[in-house]
């Protein structure tokens, strides 16, 4: 698990209404805490998808010669 995801669960940890921290009822009444913790995710993925992609096209260019 990485860092940001570790953070957001520490913050809806701490943000129980009674204070009590409990993890399972404060993770329900945050859920676009863990919405956006996915949403993060996913565009992250994408974006260290694009870059290794476009990365691979640039090396080909500059070697001018396939990677396998």
């Amino acid at each position: 698990m990485n860092v940001g995801a570790i953070a957001l669960l520490a913050l809806a940890a701490d943000t129980a209404p009674d204070g009590s921290g409990d993890l399972g009822r404060t993770l329900a009444e945050n859920w676009y805490l863990i919405a956006l913790l996915a949403a993060v995710a996913g565009v992250a993925l994408l974006l260290i998808l694009y870059l290794v992609k476009y990365l691979r096209l640039a090396v080909n260019l500059f070697l001018d010669t396939p990677l396998p």
